[in-house]
């Protein structure tokens, strides 16, 4: 599996400050650091957390697939095509997330595991409304078990960031306010 080569960088700017290194993620994240190998350590384990959590996508899809298959003879020709588009854009985003992309654009491909992670929680929502109006409450509590293991990627992905400090200099510039025009008449 190919994966993410999210480059440390020194920070080149003119203002003195303990931050020497920086990672650039994706939408204006950029995140700091004191040290080189602080910043390597962290893009390690940033790529392992990625690495991994495509795997359990993967298998998060196959035990989804299968009981679509399992099911689709009793699935009426409207969900099923509903379900079965769902599922078979997985595969789509996983081919364009392993494919290789230069050093700038390694923000893209972060956005690309967004969007499988997004994808499996829409097919597994998907499937589990299927099987709540089929009243199948065996196959809702077992999509609920994945759905909670998707929620607990986010999560953690949240918890990398909480230590980490951000740039949001973006938002510290103010905004310019217009005087009103005064009336002429």
């Amino acid at each position: 599996m190919r994966k993410l080569q999210l480059p440390v960088n020194a920070v080149k700017n003119g203002i003195e400050s303990p931050y020497k290194y920086s990672v650039y993620l994706h939408d204006r994240k950029i995140l700091y650091f004191k040290s080189r190998r602080k910043a390597q350590d962290f893009v390690r384990n940033f790529n392992t957390y990625v690495s991994d959590t495509i795997r359990l996508c993967y298998d998060i899809h196959v035990f989804l697939y299968s009981t679509y298959l399992n099911n689709s003879f009793t699935i009426k020709p409207y969900e099923s095509n509903q379900i079965k588009r769902k599922l078979d854009g997985f595969l789509d985003l996983i081919e364009k997330w392993s494919r290789d992309y230069g050093d700038g654009w390694q923000s893209m491909k972060l956005n690309g595991f967004f969007n499988i992670l997004n994808h499996i929680e829409d097919s597994a929502l998907e499937m589990n409304n299927y099987f709540k109006k089929q009243k199948d409450y065996f196959h809702v509590n077992r999509i609920n078990s994945y759905l909670q293991m998707i929620y607990i990627f986010y999560e953690k992905y949240d918890e990398i960031f909480k230590d980490v400090v951000t740039d949001l200099s973006y938002k510290n510039k103010p905004v310019k306010h217009l005087k009103p025009l005064k009336d002429i008449s």
